[in-house]
């Protein structure tokens, strides 16, 4: 069994069937695709559309050198639709533990048993809110539920986060004519500039497993902003940057040094919530609630599996690049 319907869990089901295994997709959704269902459609991918490839070799069908997220669900759902995979979806998995016969899941209510398993819930399942004052006081909302049509020209704009989802939001924004600062609690992560002729070496060498790499690379789940549109837009005056966000204040934030930041609307670009927690005690956590595995693989527990987490394997892990080296190295391995 496989839970999880985004592209994660679509490339374990693939390379378990090849296995020989026919897997189950269990999804609380209502359709394949996980959070990439739940972006803006228009939302650009990190990676050049070439290397976001799924494990019959497709990519994101359309124009230009970036997919968006639109892209990325008409492939995922072709995906599907070719490989017919069997689903469950609209049901949640609420616990698991160790069966005689693998594992015993509770799914929306009604047991499951399950010889092998594998958890693709990915980095995104709920919204991760700060904690901060003033939150329920002031209008604010999480970039992913954001409808962008709704805000303005010229209206006033504190975007809480400067990572990737911050800067595209903030660009966004700034397109629609609004006044937009960023609120950032470090300094912006900038892309690297590679030079051209070092593209495809770097490309290979964000494919070599971190096990092999002296403290696994120095891997870790933050990784710079995409493309030079924010610093251009921050040079040029269309971004104001200012510094952490502190507090939700009547008409705006305030941010350090108790500094006001008048605001029409707060949205926060602060990630999401890994949705793992029904693995319950079948899987020890590092202090941060990252899952430890074996390059995938839960220690302990034979027939146990993750996919879809960042530095899971290598530099491309966590990323639609990644998805399917790494469930074919996964899903090899499995017994």
């Amino acid at each position: 069994m496989v839970v999880g319907a985004g592209p994660a869990g679509l490339c374990a089901a693939w390379y378990a069937r090849k296995r020989g295994w026919e897997p189950l997709i269990v999804d609380a959704g209502c359709d394949v695709g996980g959070a990439w269902q739940r972006m803006d459609p228009g939302m650009k991918c990190l990676s050049p559309r070439k290397n976001d490839c799924m494990p019959d070799g497709r990519i994101p069908n359309n124009a230009g050198a970036v997919a968006t997220a639109a892209d990325v669900v008409d492939m995922l759902t072709a995906f599907q639709r070719d490989s017919a995979f069997e689903l469950h979806l609209n049901a949640r998995v609420e616990t698991v533990e160790k069966h005689k016969h693998g594992f015993r899941l509770l799914v929306a209510g009604e047991s499951m048993i399950a010889r092998r398993l594998v958890a693709a819930t990915g980095e995104f399942g709920a919204p991760r809110w700060p904690n901060m004052p003033g939150l329920d006081l002031y209008a604010s909302e999480h970039a992913s539920t954001l409808d962008r049509s709704s805000v303005q020209v010229d209206e006033r704009v504190v975007v809480v986060g400067s990572g990737n989802s911050g800067a595209e939001v903030a660009l966004a924004l700034v397109a629609r004519g609004a006044q937009v600062t960023m609120s950032c609690r470090t300094p912006l992560r900038t892309q690297w500039h590679v030079p051209g002729f070092l593209t495809q070496v770097g490309w290979k060498l964000s494919g070599v497993p971190l096990r092999y790499q002296p403290n696994r690379g120095g891997c870790r789940d933050k990784v710079p902003v995409q493309g030079s549109e924010l610093k251009s837009a921050v040079d040029s005056g269309l971004i104001r940057t200012v510094g952490e966000t502190k507090a939700l204040v009547a008409g705006g934030v305030l941010v350090e040094s108790e500094t006001f930041v008048p605001a029409d609307r707060v949205v926060f670009c602060t990630g999401y919530l890994r949705d793992d927690a029904w693995l319950g005690r079948l899987v020890e956590r590092d202090d941060s609630g990252f899952p430890v595995h074996d390059d995938g693989l839960i220690p302990g527990v034979p027939g146990l599996a993750v996919v879809g987490l960042p530095c899971l394997r290598t530099w491309r892990s966590g990323f639609l690049r990644g998805f399917s080296a790494d469930a074919s190295a996964v899903i090899g391995r499995m017994v």
